[in-house]
């Protein structure tokens, strides 16, 4: 794993595990990523918008389960 992926992780677990929570840090991190990889603002929307339903239909616990039984670590 390269050095930019494991700071992608790094900063992924720290909001998962951080007992601070904000939904708008996730965003705020959410639009960084997007831009990053060059969503247009129509995808970053459609991203917001995936993002803010989540959080809705799910506890951070089970989001930071989730995460953890991924393949993306």
């Amino acid at each position: 794993m390269n050095a930019e992926q494991e700071n992608k992780n790094q900063i992924i677990r720290t909001l998962l595990c951080d007992e601070s929570w904000s939904n708008s840090a996730c965003c705020g991190y959410a639009l960084f990523a997007a831009k990053s990889l060059g969503y247009s603002k129509e995808q970053i929307g459609e991203l917001i918008s995936a993002l803010n339903a989540a959080f809705g239909n799910h506890s951070v616990e089970e989001a930071k389960r989730k995460y953890e039984h991924s393949y993306y670590i």
